[in-house]
Parts: structure tokens; C-alpha cells; sequence
């Protein structure tokens, strides 16, 4: 293989944090891209300076990273740090010629999950067959592109998953404030291949919204689905996604495909906190769909572009892919089949 490889790694990533974990994922690079030419390790300046890689980079933001130069782009953490190094394709003038690949080290693990990638070691054989020439092993995938709007400024971001505003969007603030004690802990003790390690996600998620349940006040919305536009009342939760699940596990979008050029919607308004506990419960295997409050669009209504604005003048909170954005209005795009990724076909 002679095309320049790229492994970016995030060490705050919830599977690489303790250092036994750490120190298993090097021996794992070893073993199964040791194989690999021309190949660079991009790895966060300050929290590991002896890799014992050869050809490793520090970078202190995803900026740092020379997209322009790597065909194929190998990278180490969750959702979250996917969402982070998809901006750094914003550059680039086509996306078709980078192939991107996962291995999952987060605590959702949502997109990897939807790939059909649930560990390292079926990622690092679905990589090396696809970086060995095994087009059966990659597939073109949908991205979206949201436009967020607050302060008379704009913002545009890449993403790949779901996008959740309402509780979702404040599920995931608490998340970054107020647990992050708790999702440090919880992530130190996760067993590598347990199945404590499956649900670690789910666990620290449904923690964040017991605890965001308490204090969440729903707010009012005008919700535009490709040129119709709709107002909703008392929004419990919004969201719009490429992929079937959010926060490890939790099937908000049942029906949801990265390739199917559309966007899956869900919206569910006009609801108690009660009720509102109870869907979320239901929709951790999907059962939340055609319940009274819930509304759900799929492929068959053909979604390509989505805004959401706030209708009381206030920033409302929301996440992408578990990444915390807040805005007064955003507009969501899909960009069909743009991205090659690495997958397990089998």
C-alpha cells in the first residue's frame, strides 16, 4: 500500500483513556498496520509524547492535521471525534478521493455501530482489506451540513449521525459541564470487550437525562421540512439523522440509512416529563414510533433539508454527533454518497 495513511487519535477517547487500555492499543497498531508505507500518527500534543510509533505528529487542534496530504484517513475515538475531524475536510476540494475508516474507541460508538463495526479487531480487518483493494469493503456514504445562525454570525459544520436539539442538546451540555465527573469515572472502569463496554454509552446517557428531565422547559419551534414549514409547540426532543441510533445505542431513528441520501426527522411535542421519560424508554429498541406525541418522517418523505429556528429569541442548545453546539437557527443539508468508509459487509 503506497497511498499516505493517516491514524488520527484522540487519547481523551473514552476506550483510550486508562493507560492499560492505551498501552493494548499501541501493541494493536503494531500488530495490524505495521504493514502499512507511509504512514503518520496524529496524536494530541501533550498527552502521550513516547507513542513508540514511528512517523508520529502532535497537534493541538484538528486544524494541525494535513488532510490535503493523506489518501486514507484511519481514526481512533467516538462519534465525537469524527465529528471533530470531519471539519477538516471543509478544505478540500473533493471528498471522493479520501477514504475514511473507524475504529471504535468511544462511549457510543453510534456511526461504527452503523457501519457494522462493534470492535477494533473487526475494524483493523476491515481497513486492511480495504486499503489492500478490497472495494467490497468500502461504501459512498451521506454527510450532512448544518448552517447555524446566532449573533448575526454563521457557522458551518460537517456531520456524520444524528443531530439532537431540545433535551438532546441539553442532555449532552450536561454531559460536557456537570458529569463529566461522572462519564470520566464511569469511562476508567469499562472493560475492553464487555459487554459493560456495549452499554457504557446508554448508561451515561440515560444518567445525563434523568438528570436534565428534572430541570428541561420545552420550547416552541418553526420547523421547515424541504419547503413546508410547521409549527411546533412545547418541543420535547428534535431530531434529524443519517444514522439509526444516538447515545450508544438508543433507536431515535429506527428506520434511518447513511446511504440513502435522505434525512430521518423525529419530533415529539406536547408532552409531560412523564411521558416524556416513558418514549424515552420505549425508543431504546425503537418502540417510541407511532406513539401518541411522536412524530417521524423517513426515507419515504424524502428529507434533504431541514431548519429549525427558534421561536422565542433565545439560543437553544443542541449536539452533533455528540458534539455541543448552541444557535437561533439552523439549516440542515445532506450531501448524498460524497464519502468512501471503510465497513464490515459481512
Amino acid at each position: 500500500m503506497t497511498e499516505s495513511t493517516a491514524f488520527i487519535i484522540n487519547r481523551r477517547a473514552s476506550g483510550l483513556k486508562k493507560e492499560e487500555n492505551w498501552e493494548k492499543t499501541k501493541i494493536f497498531l503494531k500488530k495490524n498496520f505495521n504493514q502499512l508505507i507511509n504512514t503518520t500518527y496524529y496524536l494530541e500534543e501533550g498527552l502521550e509524547k513516547n507513542i513508540e510509533l514511528d512517523n508520529t505528529k502532535y497537534y493541538k487542534d484538528v486544524k494541525d492535521i494535513d488532510f490535503k496530504r493523506h489518501k486514507n484517513l484511519i481514526i481512533l475515538g467516538g462519534d465525537g471525534t469524527i465529528q471533530l475531524a470531519l471539519q477538516g475536510f471543509k478544505k478540500l476540494e473533493s471528498l471522493e478521493e479520501k477514504i475514511l475508516g473507524i475504529i471504535p474507541c468511544g462511549a457510543g460508538d453510534d456511526i461504527s455501530n452503523e457501519l457494522n463495526i462493534p470492535n477494533k479487531e473487526i475494524a483493523a480487518n476491515c481497513i486492511n482489506n480495504a486499503l489492500n483493494g478490497n472495494t467490497k469493503y468500502i461504501k459512498k456514504v451521506d454527510i450532512g451540513k448544518v448552517i447555524l445562525l446566532k449573533n448575526n454570525m454563521k457557522k458551518g459544520l460537517y456531520f456524520l449521525g444524528d443531530v439532537g436539539i431540545g433535551i438532546d442538546g441539553d442532555i449532552i451540555k450536561r454531559l460536557e459541564h456537570e458529569l463529566e465527573p461522572v462519564k470520566n469515572i464511569v469511562s476508567y472502569f469499562k472493560g475492553e470487550n464487555s459487554k459493560f463496554m456495549q452499554n457504557i454509552g446508554k448508561i451515561i446517557y440515560n444518567i445525563s437525562t434523568l438528570y436534565s428531565l428534572g430541570t428541561y422547559k420545552s420550547r416552541n419551534y418553526l420547523v421547515k421540512i424541504n419547503n413546508k414549514s410547521t409549527t411546533y409547540e412545547k418541543v420535547f426532543s428534535l431530531n434529524v439523522s443519517n444514522v439509526k441510533t444516538c447515545g450508544g445505542g438508543i433507536k431515535i431513528c429506527p428506520d434511518a440509512e447513511i446511504d440513502n441520501g435522505y434525512f430521518d426527522v423525529c419530533i415529539i411535542d406536547n408532552i409531560s416529563k412523564l411521558d416524556g421519560i416513558s418514549l424515552l424508554l420505549k425508543a431504546n429498541k425503537g418502540q417510541h414510533i407511532g406513539k401518541q406525541g411522536v412524530e417521524y418522517y423517513n426515507k419515504k418523505h424524502k428529507i434533504k433539508v431541514v431548519s429549525v429556528e427558534s421561536l422565542d429569541n433565545k439560543l437553544f442548545d443542541l449536539h452533533l454527533s455528540g458534539e455541543y453546539e448552541n444557535a437561533e437557527k439552523a439549516v440542515f443539508n445532506v450531501i448524498p454518497k460524497v464519502l468512501n468508509i471503510i465497513y464490515n459487509p459481512n
